[in-house]
């Protein structure tokens, strides 16, 4: 009940908060879409609202792992629910007909999703609000409840928790500052949306992107503050504009950097937080190839030009 009243509350926020009215890239049938990017406010207030009913003692602050088992089964449910409806629209209330993409098996359009921009109404995409909303807003709540329950079990704050919970403070707050920017990236632009993004938004960033809090949060672990200071600095540095001239895809450069960065400093060699880079090196090498055949695709000679002037596409000196 209170995961599927959170969803309803920030359907309520992206629905009614003000914001700013942005346009993303034509569709491949040739539609210019135009949406309200509120993620940042939508973002201060869900945190303030969690602070106020804290400090109110309406509210654990470590409800979040203290009933881990019962929400992470209740995101997987709405995951599934999600992506339920959203295959049946692209049948009976298509929003755009002209970008349905039928790949002849039901489990593929299930998975990976027959529309490309299902919306309700005119603002309402479903797309922007299950990434920016439930996906990344969740993503910071659940690190600030792990600090208060490190808190309440070992009555002090753990500095590694701290850093990582500020690297993904950080990287969660670019993605709604420059929120507009992400309305021309492959989720928006080329993904379909299905279980993949439904899910993988409800479930698996809240779920996986916090495996490093969630295991600090437990267990307690330490590090020196020289090696804490060392790999917080690595994962800023993967913000650095100037990899552009080493690296084809200097951004995922940068989300590598950070994401080795939040692992690294939890100081455990267990799989289990080492997953996130992992998947991370899969996704992003992927990610990388198709962003290569695309670039050849779109700007042809140019971009010829551009591999010869930077030949590495990752990372330089490897590949």
């Amino acid at each position: 009940m209170v995961l599927t009243h959170l969803l309803d509350f920030w359907a309520m926020l992206y629905h009614c908060l003000p914001g700013l009215i942005n346009i993303g890239q034509h569709t491949p049938a040739g539609h210019l879409l135009t949406y309200r990017t509120n993620g940042l406010l939508a973002w201060v207030v869900t945190h303030a609202a969690f602070v106020i009913m804290c400090w109110l003692g309406l509210l654990d602050p470590a409800f979040i792992p203290r009933n881990w088992e019962g929400l992470f089964a209740t995101m997987n449910l709405c995951g599934i629910i999600l992506s339920l409806p959203a295959y049946l629209k692209a049948y009976l209330m298509p929003t755009h007909l002209e970008d349905w993409k039928f790949s002849g098996c039901a489990f593929y359009d299930f998975y990976m999703g027959i529309e490309l921009n299902p919306r309700i109404g005119d603002y309402f995409d479903l797309k922007l609000y299950t990434n920016g909303r439930p996906g990344l807003i969740a993503w910071t709540l659940v690190d600030l409840s792990n600090i208060a329950y490190h808190y309440q079990t070992y009555h002090h704050f753990n500095p590694s928790l701290i850093l990582i919970t500020i690297l993904h403070g950080i990287y969660v707050l670019d993605f709604f500052i420059n929120e507009a920017w992400y309305l021309r990236t492959i989720d928006i632009a080329h993904d379909h949306y299905g279980f993949y993004l439904a899910w993988g938004c409800l479930t698996w960033v809240p779920s996986m992107y916090t495996l490093q809090s969630q295991y600090v949060g437990l267990y307690s672990t330490s590090a020196s503050p020289i090696f804490l200071i060392l790999i917080f600095s690595l994962g800023l540095a993967g913000y650095i504009f100037g990899w552009w001239g080493w690296s084809r895809h200097a951004n995922y450069v940068g989300d590598l950097l950070l994401s080795f960065a939040m692992c690294a400093l939890v100081h455990t060699t267990s799989l289990l937080v080492w997953f996130y880079v992992i998947f991370m090196v899969i996704l992003l090498v992927h990610r990388c190839l198709r962003d290569e055949e695309r670039g050849q695709a779109k700007y042809g000679v140019f971009w010829l030009e551009y591999c010869r002037r930077v030949p590495w596409r990752l990372v330089p000196g490897i590949w």
